[in-house]
C-alpha cells in the first residue's frame, strides 16, 4: 500500500478545497491543496490492486481525461459517484468505465448517486 500525499485531480495545478461541517468539496476558493492527475499518481506502479475513491464530486474530472493505459493498470475499482450533474455526465463515466472494466452498481439512486464497482476485463 501507498500513500500519496495529494489531492487526485484533473490537473497538477492544485485544487482549492472547501470544508464546511465535515464535509469537503472542490470549489474555486478555499484552501489550496497539492494535486496530481490520476496518470501521474499511477504513473510508478504496472498494476494497481484496488482502487477506492470518494471524491466528492470530481469523479468526472479525473476520469473522464485518463488514458485508457493508466485505467487498464486498475484491477477493481470503486467509486461513489454524485447524479446531481445530469444523466448525460453520469453515462459518459459509466462509458469511459466500460471501456476497460465489467460495471456493477450498489444503491444508485437518481439525483443522488450511489457505488459503482468494476472489475478489470
Amino acid at each position: 500500500m501507498s500513500l500519496v500525499q495529494s489531492a487526485i485531480y484533473s490537473s497538477d495545478s492544485g485544487v482549492h478545497i472547501h470544508a464546511d461541517h465535515g464535509l469537503s468539496t472542490v470549489v474555486g476558493q478555499g484552501d489550496t491543496a497539492p494535486s496530481l492527475t490520476l496518470e501521474v499518481a499511477l504513473e510508478p506502479y504496472d498494476v494497481v490492486d484496488v482502487l477506492k475513491c470518494d471524491t466528492e464530486g470530481s469523479e468526472f474530472e479525473i476520469f473522464l481525461g485518463a488514458p485508457r493505459e493508466t485505467m487498464s493498470k486498475i484491477k477493481l475499482l470503486t467509486l461513489e459517484f454524485h447524479d446531481y450533474f445530469g444523466e448525460d455526465r453520469r453515462n459518459s463515466l459509466l462509458d469511459k468505465f466500460s471501456e476497460t472494466h465489467d460495471l456493477s452498481s450498489s444503491n444508485f439512486r437518481p439525483g443522488s448517486g450511489g457505488v459503482y464497482t468494476g472489475l478489470l476485463k
